[in-house]
């Protein structure tokens, strides 16, 4: 029996797609109304869904952050999503060391560079829209995504949205670690019902789920959806099977306890490129 259902699998895979697309300037730079769509043809799926933008930002401040917030009318889903680091992004790695992160926990300690990243550039745009139209869409489901720097800033918003009573399910895919184990169990115990559950996706040897050192007391939050092997190294799609469902803050017997080096697994998440609408590759 797999660990993940035919219904879990699907929705990751839709969510890699939305993911993909805020790789897309035409999306994070988008206007509202506007159906998101990827001129890579990697998210055929979102494209499908119909959904359209409610806002977006594209390379805000040092780290270069963007993102946006689409509507799903059809399956009554509200859907935030985080790019990956494009340009200045990388910077967020001269910051690589833990300082306290109050907006997620009090007493926790998270990825200085990438929690910076998060509040003085994306927060100040997403909380507002956030505040404009979840209100508008009563019922329906909040979904946060996004790869790499865009999985990291995915996790430090949701956090903060169910702190502040609202639920949310992550989708995210090839996350460094992002903070203390008081972190790690924060973010953890906050999935706690069916609307507010993390979806941590890794891929074989993806170097990035290993970025942020244990030893100076970086841990991953639980649990992890490992992407064990590649049935497919033409398209990469990915069967139940493939998947393994890890338990644990530093469990090794994932992508964690992985020891090559391939950097283009970093991007072969259901797709060959998830970051096909940026060059180079994000972090």
């Amino acid at each position: 029996m797999p660990d993940v259902s035919s219904s879990l699998l699907a929705n990751i895979d839709l969510f890699s797609q939305y993911s993909a697309a805020a790789y897309c300037n035409a999306v994070t730079a988008g206007t509202v109304e506007t159906a998101i769509a990827c001129s890579t043809s990697n998210c055929p799926l979102v494209e499908a869904s119909g959904a359209t933008l409610l806002g977006s930002f594209n390379n805000v401040g040092l780290y270069s952050s963007s993102g946006y917030l689409a509507v799903d009318t059809a399956n009554k889903r509200l859907i935030l999503a985080f790019c990956g680091a494009e340009l200045t992004g990388f910077l967020v790695l001269a910051s690589l060391y833990l300082s306290p992160c109050p907006t997620v926990c009090a007493a926790c300690n998270c990825f200085d560079g990438i929690y910076d990243s998060w509040v003085t550039e994306a927060r100040p745009i997403v909380t507002p829209l956030l505040a404009k139209y979840l209100p508008m869409y009563p019922g329906y489901k909040l979904v946060v995504t996004g790869h790499s720097l865009g999985a990291s800033q995915a996790i430090y918003a949701a956090a903060e949205i169910r702190n502040n009573g609202t639920n949310a399910t992550v989708y995210n895919f090839g996350q460094p670690r992002l903070g203390d184990l008081a972190f790690s169990e924060y973010v953890t115990s906050q999935a706690n019902n069916s609307a507010n559950q993390n979806y941590r996706v890794t891929h074989t040897d993806d170097p990035d789920p290993r970025i942020g050192d244990t030893s100076q007391g970086f841990m991953h939050i639980s649990p992890e959806y490992w992407i064990s092997y590649d049935a497919n190294t033409t398209t990469y799609d990915v069967s139940a099977a493939q998947i393994k469902v890890i338990v644990g803050y530093n469990n090794l017997t994932g992508c964690s306890g992985q020891s090559g080096l391939d950097l283009s697994a970093h991007g072969k998440y259901f797709q060959s490129n998830i970051a096909a609408c940026a060059v180079p590759l994000g972090l």
